[in-house]
């Protein structure tokens, strides 16, 4: 059962609220017995569960407001389909209501559970705002739903609202029998669907109540390097135009959602004396454009994240707290910090635009469909003349020059983009010139990692050496995130336990991370005894230190899903410094594999007691369809052959 969520929201876990209880007896409803009834089709057999019943009704008001039944019926196979007994929905605490929810398990013998109002789970939807109006309520089986049974449930709810679209997921991963919605609406409205990932949708329409149904979906089963789901589900996207007297938003174009996100976004971000001041002070005697943005960013994403919402049902969910107000708490969300951002800007004389966009999927937000929930996240667009050179700027026929600045993230400079937000669509919030834009997609050398090992072997065959990384753009911002999720200590143990497994029986005797603004440094010294292995009395073979080669792991003979590849660009020198009593009886052999979506080079060299390997791979970020998964297997099995081909030295005597 789909649940529906709210923009501008990032996190969705939380502690409960309320503890269940026992389940008893009774008996099931009519529509689950049903769609039990119905049987099981002739696909999906090797699910660990199937959805035999997807069920929303929705029905408008002619105030906004909306009256939704959700019913939901699944099978379960196995232990893991468990997971799809559970079920969940949002509602707006003083705007919103969940009247009720039901839900039994049909046991394979027959015998009916149901589950009381004392099972029910709810808690916040967010957990580290201050104050946010959005709860979810949910309930689940658990270890009621044994293979064979039937878990179900039924969930009644109200809401009022500004939004008028609706997005359905109509699957998650699990095989579907039957999956239908429909909508009910006032006289004189009207309805207009896209449908995404799926062939189209086709509504039939009797009187004022548009449905849609969609039969016998199959499973999507989880692999890894697979795109997002939502970018694989089947998803329908409603836009529902109230009548003119309706008094609700109109959202027919990307113009008409940013006029509207525009008359809430534009006054919080008006300029104060204070805002001046600080403005003032934190450019200093910066004289450029770009150092002058870069300072106010720096502060601005050094402000602590933290969020109230409140009044979601007026747009509180899309409206930033005055820019003053941030200012003086050094607290706020996305959107209250971009319009620090933007008012701080404004003071210096630069001109700044709100951006909505969704973080974490580029692929999320779809052209077809105008509407404001499509996002989850805010950020900024400053206006730049032409002489601002940085990756994160793009051009617009309007606008001119954008530099577009994530002022929540601060783990990526200001003139950067996370590759979160890489290639996303992103709108430019304004009340005249609002559009949809293409954020920039950086090359893959923006996100270089260069490693160097510089490392000596004697005539026992122990290695001593030092390495050095250096990551650069979003692959540096990626380790500084990493740092700062799993702490300094646990950091360096991570890395330690990579050395080691790069270099067999490793230990490390130095470790140094280094972070400056545009890059993450890790310097490390390490002794590995007995590292070379001995062939026969007179050879060594030594195995080349290799980091970052594997890919993703596609040893599963059948593939369903595409392979992502995100974009990466490392390249790496290891120097070997052998002694007088060593020379080098065989080479790599040099090597060069290339393809669509990745490129690879290997060479070697030995010169005056020095052997020297350079390897490089750039992968410019792609999506390969999943029929080529043996071309993209076959890629990284060649470069782990080549990064791994063995030195063979010689004792001298």
């Amino acid at each position: 059962m789909t649940s529906r969520t709210r923009p501008w929201l990032l996190a969705f876990a939380c502690a409960a609220l309320v503890v269940g209880s026992t389940p008893r007896a009774a008996s099931a409803p009519g529509w689950l017995k049903d769609a039990v009834a119905a049987g099981d089709p002739s696909f999906g057999h090797s699910a660990a569960a199937i959805v035999l019943l997807d069920d929303v009704s929705v029905e408008f008001g002619a105030d906004g407001q909306q009256h939704t039944v959700e019913r939901y019926a699944v099978r379960v196979r196995a232990a893991d389909g468990q997971q799809a007994t559970h079920v969940q929905e949002v509602y707006q605490s003083g705007a919103g209501k969940i009247r009720d929810i039901k839900a039994w398990t049909i046991e394979a013998d027959g015998r009916v559970i149901e589950y009381g109002r004392d099972r029910i789970l709810d808690r916040a939807l967010v957990n580290d705002d201050v104050h946010n109006d959005l709860r979810v309520q949910s309930v689940s089986a658990g270890a009621d739903a044994q293979p064979g049974s039937v878990f179900g449930a039924e969930i009644t709810s109200d809401e009022h609202g500004v939004a008028t679209n609706l997005e359905w997921q109509l699957q998650s991963r699990w095989p579907v029998v039957d999956v239908r919605r429909s909508l009910k609406t006032p006289d004189q409205w009207s309805v207009k669907s896209v449908t995404f990932n799926h062939s189209p949708v086709a509504p039939a329409i009797t009187g004022r109540v548009t449905q849609w149904e969609v039969r016998d979906l199959p499973e999507i089963p989880i692999e890894p390097a697979m795109p997002p789901m939502a970018e694989l589900v089947p998803r329908l996207a409603v836009t529902v135009l109230p009548s003119s007297d309706a008094r609700l938003p109109l959202f027919d174009s990307w113009p008409a959602v940013s006029k509207w996100l525009a008359e809430i976004q534009d006054p919080p971000a008006s300029v104060t004396d204070a805002i001046r001041a600080k403005s003032t002070a934190l450019i200093g005697a910066e004289t450029s454009a770009l150092g002058k943005i870069r300072a106010l960013g720096r502060f601005v994403q050094d402000v602590r994240y933290v969020s109230v919402q409140m009044g979601e049902a007026g747009g509180g969910g899309y409206r930033p707290r005055p820019a003053a107000d941030s200012l003086v708490k050094n607290y706020g969300d996305c959107k209250d910090k971009a319009t620090l951002l933007r008012s701080l800007a404004a003071a210096a004389g630069f001109r700044a635009f709100m951006v909505g966009v969704y973080l974490g999927d580029p692929g999320f937000v779809r052209d077809e469909w105008p509407s404001p929930t499509q996002f989850n996240h805010a950020i900024l667009a400053v206006s730049v003349d032409a002489s601002v050179d940085a990756p994160a700027v793009i051009k617009d026929p309007q606008l001119g020059s954008l530099l577009i600045v994530d002022a929540t993230d601060e783990q990526t400079p200001i003139g950067d983009l996370s590759l979160g937000l890489q290639g996303s669509l992103g709108l430019i919030v304004s009340a005249s010139n609002g559009t949809l834009v293409r954020l920039p997609v950086l090359s893959p050398d923006r996100n270089l990692i260069e490693r160097r090992w510089s490392t000596q072997i004697d005539a026992a065959g122990t290695l001593t050496g030092s390495f050095n990384e250096i990551s650069h753009g979003d692959a540096a911002a990626e380790v500084r995130r990493e740092v700062a999720d799993a702490g300094a200590a646990r950091f360096a143990e991570l890395v330690q336990r990579g050395i080691a497994a790069a270099v067999r029986g490793a230990r490390i005797d130095r470790f140094v991370p280094t972070s400056a603004p545009d890059q993450f440094d890790v310097s490390l010294s390490f002794t590995a005894p007995a590292y070379a292995q001995a062939l026969q009395s007179t050879l060594l073979m030594v195995s080349p230190p290799s980091l970052g080669y594997s890919g993703p792991d596609l040893s599963s003979p059948a593939r369903h899903a595409p392979i992502r590849l995100a974009p990466r660009s490392i390249k790496e020198i290891i120097d070997l410094q052998l002694p007088a009593a060593l020379t080098v009886d065989e080479m790599p052999e040099k090597a060069t594999i290339e393809t669509t979506f990745g490129r690879f080079t290997a060479t070697s060299r030995n010169a005056g007691g020095r052997v020297t390997l350079e390897r490089s791979l750039v992968l410019p970020g792609s999506v390969v369809p999943a029929d080529r998964v043996g071309e993209v297997r076959q890629f990284f099995d060649q470069i782990r052959a080549a990064a791994t081909s063995p030195i063979v030295l010689k004792k001298s005597f």
